[in-house]
């Protein structure tokens, strides 16, 4: 108990510390950028991605939609409300520097902070785009390496934002990105389970 109430302290201390440090206007709108409305950036990403590889197999949209779809679910719906941990301007109130921002996408359970929505999703989006890129890309090996890196640098600061806004602690981000990762896994296998067991009834 003790130990865990000493990480929930140092997650506090490191979120203040990152909050309260630097804030500019240009900052200002550059995270309200990165932190808004991610599933809709990586449902316009996944497309162009279709586009300019004039993919065929109709299975990476619905492999990204339904990434996106439930790591926003799960860890709003679901996770939120059992874990409860209020946002850190609920519990450390004009100590926190809040950015306005566009209201979320699907509002539910605002008042709670773990795990971060906005992470799950984006590194959801991440997972599943990168994977896509690395295993079926048509360009270079090194271009689909950089492409990779771009990907969840935009999931890493879109978590960031959500720190910078004053909207998350940085242990509702981690946890964030790890289930959004995970989801993005679980998206991947599930869509082509499915779509091998459908095959296999087909033939």
């Amino acid at each position: 108990m003790e130990l865990f109430s000493a990480l929930i302290a140092l997650d506090e201390w490191l979120f203040l510390t990152i909050n309260n440090a630097f804030h500019h206007p240009a900052l200002d709108w550059i995270f309200v950028f990165f932190s808004f409305y991610p599933l809709i950036i990586w449902l316009l990403v996944g497309i162009v991605v279709v586009i300019v590889e004039e993919r065929k197999d109709h299975r990476f949209i619905l492999r990204l939609f339904l990434a996106l779809v439930l790591a926003g679910m799960v860890a709003s719906v679901f996770i939120k409300p059992i874990v409860g941990r209020k946002r850190p301007d609920l519990t450390h109130g004009s100590s926190v520097v809040i950015v306005n921002e566009k209201p979320a996408a699907v509002p539910f359970n605002n008042d709670f902070a773990f795990p971060s929505g906005h992470a799950a999703v984006a590194f959801a989006g991440a997972y599943v785009i990168t994977r896509e890129e690395v295993k079926h890309g048509k360009h270079s090996k090194q271009y689909r390496k950089l492409a990779a890196w771009i990907f969840y640098a935009f999931a890493a600061l879109t978590a960031f934002s959500r720190i910078y806004l004053g909207k998350h602690y940085p242990l509702d981000v981690l946890a964030g990105g790890i289930l959004g990762v995970g989801i993005g896994w679980f998206s991947w296998e599930s869509v082509d389970t499915f779509f091998w067991v459908i095959w296999k009834r087909t033939v």
